[in-house]
């Protein structure tokens, strides 16, 4: 599964990631809206599917409910240690203009990390 806030740009570089058989999950563009061209039937080769899906419309109900889950289905883990984000690096607040340029360029490999030292 590939999961995507990107899109615009980056549409064709994560087309041709993905897996025979995968699932890639949209939910965000961050990137833009709008892609010049795409070649889909690299889609229909790798048999891949493309689902979407935003927290935006969703009732608070619904959101406060996800939470709860998430927190009694995966907290645990991050605790134990077994689940771990991916930190590629961590930056003060001070300097976020860094950390936003770095992201900007493409030169992570993982989340940048935000924290606030004052």
């Amino acid at each position: 599964m590939v999961t995507d806030p990107v899109m615009g740009n980056f549409f064709n570089c994560t087309l041709d990631c993905l897996g025979y058989d995968s699932r890639w999950v949209i939910y965000g563009f961050m990137g833009g809206i709008k892609i010049k061209e795409a070649n889909m039937m690299k889609l229909l080769n790798k048999r891949a599917s493309i689902l979407t899906t935003t927290l935006r419309n969703r009732s608070d109900e619904y959101k406060t409910d996800l939470i709860t889950a998430f927190s009694q289905r995966l907290m645990p883990g991050f605790k134990s240690g077994e689940i771990a984000p991916i930190i590629y690096k961590t930056i003060d607040l001070s300097d976020a203009k860094h950390g936003l340029e770095m992201m900007a360029n493409n030169r992570n490999t993982g989340n940048i990390a935000f924290i606030n030292n004052f």
